[in-house]
């Protein structure tokens, strides 16, 4: 299996930094049909007492408005890229390389094994960004 490619929206909204406020925000997402293939949360140290959270992908017109209704919106500083391959050792290190050859600096990376290999996600600054590691990517075998 090649390394597939798939540049992926990024939703971002704030929740209080309390219990539940993650888990109801998640269940509306839920609610509308979303699938999500990613969730980070994490404290908003630039507002003390939310919480700042990130998913994707949201497809279809349900689940932005879902989005919209809890105050998520598309994130416009962040530029995502899922890759995903079988798993093997040197995986992350092999397209994280890539990126480095195409010129790219990476605001962050992450991954994860699933049960039919290993996806993860680079999180860039700028479209530019996304389509120069998107192509570098692809030639990872």
């Amino acid at each position: 299996m090649s390394v597939l490619v798939e540049k992926v929206e990024v939703w971002e909204g704030q929740v209080g930094d309390t219990p539940g406020t993650l888990s109801d925000a998640l269940a509306s997402l839920s609610a509308s049909g979303a699938n999500l293939e990613f969730t980070v949360a994490r404290r908003d140290t630039k507002a003390p007492g939310n919480s700042i959270v990130f998913v994707g992908p949201l497809r279809g017109a349900k689940q932005s408005a879902a989005a919209g209704k809890i105050g998520f919106r598309k994130s416009k500083t962040i530029h995502a890229v899922r890759v995903e391959s079988r798993d093997r050792h040197g995986f992350a290190a092999e397209v994280t390389g890539a990126a480095r050859g195409a010129g790219v600096n990476i605001g962050e990376f992450f991954g994860t094994v699933q049960k039919n290999g290993v996806a993860g996600y680079f999180w860039l600054e700028s479209k530019a960004d996304a389509a120069k590691v998107a192509k570098a990517v692809q030639a990872v075998k």
